[in-house]
C-alpha cells in the first residue's frame, strides 16, 4: 500500500459522501458502501503504510515503535 493508494481511497470516500446512501429507479435499486466502512479501510491502509518503509538509519521500520510505553506497578505498591 502506498501513499498514492491512500489518496485514491480518500478520493473515493469524498465521492461516496456526496452520493445518496441508496436509490431506486424503475424497479432497480442501488446501495453504496457505508462511509464508516470506507473510513475504516483508509485507517487500516494508513496503519499498514506507517509500518512499512525505512527508519532513520535506512533499516526496516519496526512495529515496536508503534507501541505505547507502559509503567509497571508491582502488586502491593502504594
Amino acid at each position: 500500500m502506498t501513499a498514492a493508494d491512500i489518496a485514491t481511497l480518500e478520493a473515493a470516500l469524498l465521492a461516496e459522501a456526496v452520493l445518496p446512501a441508496s436509490s431506486a429507479s424503475d424497479g432497480q435499486s442501488a446501495t453504496g458502501q457505508s462511509l464508516d466502512a470506507l473510513r475504516d479501510l483508509i485507517n487500516q491502509a494508513a496503519g499498514k503504510l506507517a509500518l512499512t518503509g525505512t527508519n532513520a538509519q535506512g533499516g526496516k521500520r519496526s512495529a515496536w515503535g508503534a507501541l505505547r510505553p507502559a509503567m509497571v506497578i508491582p502488586p502491593g505498591a502504594p
